[in-house]
């Protein structure tokens, strides 16, 4: 896996975790609105909505190079390295707890990717 590749993927696994705490922050400022179409506009008014697409559209650029670089079947499962990171981005930013059964399931995570990636094109 070279340099380029990684660093790609990390862009990309960090614009998947900015897109959600974006969407999950807009989503706490969001008025509690009595009717269907006041919430939708509230939310389509809010930067950090804006924030996520624009996160959205940068991960998805930064994903399709990955792909030019690594198999699917390489690239795809390193991804889940997002979920280790929304889990530790929510501890910081959104004040979640992390409990003994999510620490551990961040470490079993990274093994598997720490294994598939040791594997390269294999």
């Amino acid at each position: 896996m070279t340099l380029k590749a990684i660093c790609l993927l990390a862009l990309a696994i960090a614009m998947e975790i900015a897109r959600e705490m974006c969407f999950k922050l807009s989503a706490n400022q969001a008025p509690a609105a009595k009717k269907q179409t006041s919430y939708l506009f509230g939310m389509v008014g809010s930067p950090l909505i804006w924030l996520g697409f624009t996160c959205w559209g940068i991960g998805i650029i930064s994903w399709v190079m990955v792909l030019e670089h690594l198999s699917l079947s390489i690239a795809f499962p390193l991804m889940s390295l997002s979920y280790c990171g929304m889990i530790i981005a929510s501890k910081y930013v959104l004040k979640e707890t992390i409990s003994v059964k999510k620490w551990l399931g961040i470490i079993l995570i990274t093994i598997g990717v720490v294994i598939i990636g040791s594997h390269g094109g294999e």
